[in-house]
């Protein structure tokens, strides 16, 4: 089986970086139209699901394509929640009130810095 939508994955891929290894990882694991398809699909879920909603200081988290394809990633059960507290990704404006968890977090923090 040749593969013939890597054009397709490489213009949704969000980090357009070492095109030339990912159109080889691509090639290698598109084994057929249904394992193509299925690459496509899991890209797109993983796109809309996390990439898109991670703040812009977090992209570059997203791994080159060759790496995605290479660890079978498109794989992976998508997780569309954090277990993250909101405060660990969530811009601050200049009026945001500390939370009381945030307060006993960085109480402890200063606690252990000052032992």
């Amino acid at each position: 089986y040749i593969p013939t939508r890597f054009s397709e994955f490489w213009n949704a891929y969000p980090r357009k970086v070492a095109k030339a290894p990912a159109e080889q990882a691509y090639n290698k694991k598109a084994t057929s139209p249904a394992a193509e398809q299925n690459i496509i699909d899991a890209l797109h879920n993983v796109i809309s699901a996390q990439w898109e909603h991670w703040p812009a200081d977090r992209k570059q988290y997203i791994p080159y394509a060759a790496t995605w394809l290479n660890q079978q990633r498109y794989t992976d059960d998508i997780r569309t929640e954090t277990n993250e507290p909101e405060y660990m990704y969530a811009p601050i404006s200049d009026d945001t009130e500390a939370t009381d968890e945030q307060k006993d977090a960085l109480a402890a923090l200063l606690a252990k810095l000052n032992e």
